[in-house]
This record gives C-alpha cells, structure tokens and sequence, in this order.
C-alpha cells in the first residue's frame, strides 16, 4: 500500500484496498510467512467470505486485492510465483440478470418517488442511467441546455467520509444528452431550490440537502427502499435503476455499443457482459417483427 498503492491508485480505491486487507486478508493470513503462503491459503480465504453471505462483489474484491499485491511480490523478487494467480477467483456472474424494473412498473415508482425530496435524483437516474455517485457528484455547471457531462463522482472512504473524486476512468467522463422530460424535470428543481432559499455549497451540487452538503447514499438508498415497498414492488439495489435504462434502451433497439457509451462502459463487452439475458429475448422480437419489416 505505502510503496505502490499511495503513488498509482486513486484515493477511494486505496481506502477500499485497506479495509480488504484490515478485514478480511491479515486475520486470516497475517501470521504465515510470504515464502510459506500457497494457493491453498488463498482459497481457504475465499471459500470463508463465500460461506460466509458475504457479497459476490466483496468476495472477488478479496482476490483481486491479493492477486495484484501478490504481484508485486513476485516482480520485486520476494515470490517466485504468484500463489493468487494459480486458483480461479468467484465467478462473474454479470450476465445471470441484472436487477431491473419492468417497464409497466416504472411509472408506478415514479409516481410514489413524487412524494420525496429525492424524485429529481430518482428520475435523473431512470432517464440517464448515471451511477449513484455521478448523480449525487453534478454540479449545475456540468448541466447543460441538452445534456449532462459527467466529470466527478461522490466517494466514499473505508471510514465513511464523503468527497468528490475524478471519475474511475476515462470512458466514465462522458457527456450523455437529456430528454426534455428529464430537463423539465431538473428546471423545475433548480426554480424550487432556489425559491427555497436553499443553502448552495461551495460546489454548487445539484442534488444536495437543504444545507447544501452531499446527499448521504445511505439516505437515498433507504428512500429508494421505501418507495419500492410502497408502490408494491419488489426490493433491489439502487443500482438496479442504471440496469432498467440500460435494459429499456436495449429493448428499443439501440446498438450495445451506443448504449454502452452512455452508461461509461470502458468497452462494448462489459454491457454485452452485464445484459446478455436481455439479448435473447429480442432475438424473439425481431423474428416476430421481420415479416413487418419486410412489407408482408
């Protein structure tokens, strides 16, 4: 962490690194000697989290860390072989479904989520895509006539502090081209905050409290928890409201690549990846759709 991690990772991706370490690697590890640990340590460590509920993405997370840490042991000559690059890490499992909404249930949310301070946040993100971060990063002067550029991100620390970073990587920074519904929607907010009176932060957020500090996450998720439960639906992530853009526009017939250049995908394989149980179900749309295409 102090030789490469403080020079080469960003600020919430070392804080991150830390926690895994300070969790999940020394109690489990910390004792054996580098020249002793083998790939069977290693797994022991992963067949724990995985037994142990925790999160796919945590587990993986846990590999990750000690494949590239271990690395670096191998290039500065203190390994021979890298132990964590011998076993497999958990499985990907972006392509089993997504957690999204149905399209008939999307103004049933939104209808409820009407009643919250948090709609505009809640809208913006059905309508964009942006990830939670990026939505509660914007300021007014990333929102333009048409669309929005997406520069920064709010970030969370390993000890729970907030702050605004860069966004993870550079097809993250994007600009993506707002509905005039989505705009309505945002104008209308800015007119009610600034009629409010509401406090403005040095960073001029655009989703922000009353006092003009950063939305807390954990405040939004629960928000986004509540309106799902009282509109009948069933519970699933935040993030869920990224996949059912993403999905709606697949849907619609826009190419995975446009749709995976909005969303800020690094490639086009990470949204075949994410949405590939969303591509079998159109192939049987269009087969049902050819004959219309082709005037008979």
């Amino acid at each position: 962490m102090r030789d490469y991690g403080e020079m080469n990772l960003q600020a919430t991706t070392l804080s991150q690194y830390r926690g895994v370490l300070r969790r999940d690697v020394i109690p489990y590890l910390g004792e054996i000697p580098l020249w002793d640990l083998g790939p069977e340590h290693i797994m022991d460590v992963i067949r724990r989290k995985a037994r142990g509920g925790f999160a796919p993405s945590t587990v993986k997370r846990v590999h990750i860390v000690l494949r590239r840490a271990l690395g670096h042991a191998v290039q500065w000559g203190y390994l021979e072989r890298n132990p964590a690059a011998a076993i497999d890490g958990p499985p990907d499992r972006r392509g089993e479904g997504a957690r999204v909404l149905a399209p008939e249930a999307v103004p049933s949310y939104l209808e409820v989520a009407r009643r919250y301070r948090c709609y505009p946040i809640l809208f913006t993100a059905l309508y964009t895509g942006l990830r939670q971060g990026e939505l509660l990063g914007l300021s007014w002067t990333d929102v333009e006539p048409e669309a929005i550029r997406v520069r920064r991100s709010l970030k969370r620390t390993a000890e729970g502090v907030l702050f605004l970073g860069s966004v993870k990587t550079p097809s993250a920074r994007r600009t993506v081209p707002l509905s005039p519904a989505n705009r309505g929607v945002l104008d209308a907010w800015r007119a009610r905050t600034e009629e409010g009176n509401a406090a403005r932060g040095p960073d001029d957020l655009v989703f922000a409290t009353s006092g003009g500090t950063p939305v807390n996450p954990r405040n939004l998720l629960r928000d986004h928890h509540r309106i799902l439960e009282r509109a009948g639906l069933p519970r699933m992530p935040f993030h869920a409201l990224r996949h059912t853009h993403a999905t709606m526009l697949l849907r619609a017939g826009v190419h995975p690549k446009v749709v995976g250049e909005r969303l800020g995908h690094s490639s086009i394989r990470v949204a075949l990846d994410t949405y590939s149980h969303v591509l079998p179900s159109l192939q049987w749309e269009l087969a049902s759709r050819l004959d219309e295409m082709m005037g008979r």
